[in-house]
This record gives structure tokens, sequence and C-alpha cells, in this order.
């Protein structure tokens, strides 16, 4: 029990002073362009999502076809984190042509961004389980949109928790908590309906 308890004020440490503290994600999501920011925070994760996992394919179908009896598992998580990373650079010159006053703001974020267990789940899951280009790009691509769709959700929750009359206690950090317990609840009723 007391393990249990010590996990779950660490988690709640972490959350708060790495998410609101240093990021400033609480008033990132909250502020009046709280929407469009997520949107676009929400399409760069899913940018990084999709091309990580297909570029780090490629780069394993390479790497087996050049050391056939040498098996290139190893190097996915590497190459991920790497790719992910390195995708950042392309993101940005995109960004400064479509969003330039939002372009600090996003900037401040790409490092959430680039290492998102989000990202690195979902090429972890896709190449570990799926054997083709067209199949981890596609499993890929539904997982960013159920990410994005996610954000969207969780900042708009935010929002209305803001113009609402919440209790004292439970204002700012408390009810994100509570809110990203219940939507993951929610998510968790959902894995027994595709088989």
């Amino acid at each position: 029990m007391s393990e249990f308890l010590t996990a779950i004020v660490s988690i709640a440490l972490v959350n708060h002073l790495v998410l609101t503290q240093m990021l400033g994600l609480d008033a990132w999501f909250a502020g009046a362009y709280g929407l469009r920011r997520t949107g676009l925070f929400g399409l760069c994760v899913a940018f990084l999502m999709v091309f990580s996992a297909m570029i780090t394919y490629l780069l394993l179908a390479l790497a087996t076809q050049l050391s056939a009896q040498m098996s290139a598992q190893w190097l996915v998580l590497p190459l991920t984190m790497v790719l992910s990373s390195l995708l950042l650079v392309p993101l940005r010159l995109v960004l400064t042509h479509l969003a330039p006053a939002d372009l600090a703001v996003l900037t401040r974020s790409f490092p959430v961004a680039a290492l998102n267990s989000a990202v690195i789940g979902t090429s972890l899951l896709a190449l570990w389980q799926l054997d083709s280009l067209a199949a981890v790009t596609a499993f890929a691509a539904v997982n960013a949109v159920a990410f994005v769709m996610f954000l969207l959700i969780f900042s708009a929750i935010q929002q209305r928790v803001n113009t609402d009359d919440v209790p004292l206690p439970f204002r700012g950090t408390p009810v994100l908590l509570v809110s990203a317990g219940i939507m993951s609840l929610a998510i968790l009723a959902l894995e027994g309906i595709v088989p």
C-alpha cells in the first residue's frame, strides 16, 4: 500500500512540476487561443507519429536487408527517438510559414512533442506487430487522429472548467488530473470493441 501511495504522490508531483510549472501547459491550453494551439500541437505530434514510424520501418527494413543474419529490432527505440527529434527541423520550417504567431509557443513544446510517449509507443507497437509499410502508416495515422481528438477534448474540458464555478480545492491541476483519469477510463472502455 505504501508503494501505491508513493507512486500516486510522485505522479502528482511530476505532473504538477513538469507540466504546469516548467512547461506552462496549464495556461497554454486555457488561453483565448487554447483550442487553436492545442490543435496545432496535436498536428505536430501527429506528423511526428506518422513519419517517425514510417521512416523507422524503412530504415529497419534496410538494416535487415544489409545484415541478413542479424535482427535489427533492438534499433527501434533509438531510431524512433532520433528520428522524432530530427523531424522537428522540417516541422519548424512548415510552422514558420503556416502559424508564425504561434511558433514561439509551439517551439517551446517541441521537446515534449519529440519525446512524447505517444510518438514512441506508436512506433514501437507498429514496428513490433505489423509487417508492411502500409499497415505501419495506417496504424500510426489512426493513433495520431485519436491523439489529436484526445488533446482537443481535454483542452475543451479545461476551458469549460476555467469558466465554471469549481470548488477552490479542485481548481487548476487537481481537476485536470481528475478529468484525465475519467478520459483514460473512457478510452479503456473502448478496448474490446475492435477485435
